[in-house]
């Protein structure tokens, strides 16, 4: 009855782990599009589909679409400078769902506080510029 209605089956089949974490499901969506643009990408299918990823969810925020994660890993360039070298792992990052995948009340309320006044855009556009010219220094 869970998969008709749309939602996550805790102990289907095709699930290795005998129940999945709450904190994993607004993510199946993603695993979903990722497994059709693989079927996209392969001529046929693979043996075998191992996914990884870098770093440690922190915190999520399910209504507004937040998670904040720290990194378990340091750049050649934190490794090698003093100050960068202890914020590396202690230092959260956030990464937005996109608005339209949030429930009704997470959508309402970017609705509201989610806009940018033209001194915060151009802010973040410098912050943007300057992260892509350290970049390309970098190689």
């Amino acid at each position: 009855m869970l998969a008709l209605a749309g939602q996550f089956v805790p102990f289907a089949v095709n699930v290795a782990a005998s129940e999945a974490a709450e904190a994993v499901q607004p993510y199946l969506p993603l695993a979903e599009r990722l497994g059709a643009l693989l079927a996209g990408l392969c001529e046929a299918v693979p043996p075998v589909l191992e996914v990884g990823y870098l770093g440690q969810l922190a915190d999520y925020d399910t209504e507004r679409g937040i998670s904040y994660w720290t990194k378990n890993y340091r750049t050649s360039i934190e490794s090698t400078d003093a100050q960068s070298y202890g914020e590396a792992l202690s230092r959260q990052y956030e990464y937005y769902d996109p608005i339209h995948t949030l429930p009704a009340e997470g959508q309402a309320w970017w609705a509201e506080h989610g806009q940018l006044d033209l001194a915060d855009l151009k802010a973040a556009e410098m912050a943007e510029a300057s992260r892509r010219t350290a970049a390309l220094q970098a190689y």
